[in-house]
């Protein structure tokens, strides 16, 4: 989606090597996106042409990075909370949204329990490649991010003990990994036990079935999407447009956990460094919560009512 926003702006000379695309062009491309944009969809626009431009350098294509010169993007992080299918197409309905706005707003989507097993009913009945399911499973029952999953391997993966270990450099934004574990639910333990019996070659739990390594993020976005072809989740098939990706899948682990009033300490855990910002985007999920908080106490107690009762509407003294 960004290097066909970054193609969009570059217009002819987008077939051009990635040499002859200087600072100036990205420059401006990612100011273009800040006056179109919301700050937030810009920046991860801006972090996309940073981490590819750093894969160019370390390839020897160019000595210099055209876009070390950007400057940081200070959009806050006032995004949007997480919403239901249903909530997204009332939103739709009243109309007036461009179809960029239109796609984005599908990025807020956190499907229920119920969603869930209905979208991985579709996919187990319509994957034509060993490992699709696994591809939705996995994040649905564990919240991992697609790198984390991709990196998975079967070394990872206690069935004996029932976790899983979910290896990031996400978290720190340094080179070091750092490692979580992630209880399995019984319902993921018993397809990677089936996988696991089925793909009896490679070290990483997603690979081909020759078990030459593990896939790449292109490969895996595609066999991603290959079950939702032609249904309801998809938005349009000759552009490779869908309401979920994978990050859906991390968002509905942690906005299920917070309805069902999992402890917050325990959702950080699992998720892995969940920043302020993050929480206060399903945090509007734990609303028996926050009314047993505001109910916790009261102020009519041992017959203060009426006491109560002059304060507020006749502002008599109490003696």
């Amino acid at each position: 989606m960004h290097l066909r926003h970054l193609l969009r702006h570059l217009g002819t000379r987008g077939d051009q090597p990635c040499d002859k695309i200087v600072f100036r062009d990205l420059d401006g491309f990612v100011q273009t996106r800040l006056a179109e944009r919301h700050p937030n969809t810009a920046e991860r626009e801006q972090i996309t042409l940073l981490q590819f431009y750093k894969w160019v350098v370390r390839q020897g294509h160019l000595k210099v990075s055209p876009v070390s010169g950007l400057l940081p993007i200070r959009g806050g992080d006032d995004r949007s909370p997480f919403r239901t299918a249903a909530e997204i197409e009332r939103v739709l309905e009243r109309g007036g949204l461009t179809d960029e706005e239109r796609l984005d707003s599908w990025e807020c989507l956190y499907l229920s329990p119920t969603e869930i097993a209905g979208l991985l009913a579709t996919v187990k009945a319509n994957a034509t490649h060993g490992y699709g399911f696994l591809l939705h499973a996995i994040p649905a029952y564990t919240g991992i991010r697609r790198g984390e999953m991709l990196r998975l391997r079967w070394v990872d993966v206690d069935l004996d003990e029932g976790y899983l270990s979910a290896r990031s450099r996400k978290q720190s934004h340094q080179k070091r990994e750092t490692i979580r574990r992630i209880p399995l639910h019984p319902e993921s333990k018993v397809e990677l036990q089936a996988w696991r019996q089925k793909q009896t070659r490679g070290q990483h739990v997603i690979c081909e079935p020759d078990g030459s390594g593990p896939i790449n993020n292109d490969r895996a976005n595609r066999v991603f999407w290959q079950p939702m072809r032609k249904t309801s989740w998809c938005l349009d098939n000759g552009r490779d447009l869908f309401k979920i990706g994978f990050h859906t899948y991390r968002h509905s682990f942690a906005s299920n956990l917070a309805a069902a009033e999992v402890d917050q300490r325990l959702i950080d855990k699992f998720m892995g460094h969940t920043t302020e910002p993050m929480r206060e985007r399903y945090q509007h999920l734990f609303p028996k919560a926050k009314k047993s908080a505001i109910e916790s106490f009261s102020l009519w107690a041992n017959g203060a009512r009426s006491i109560g009762m002059n304060i507020l509407f006749n502002h008599n003294p109490i003696a």
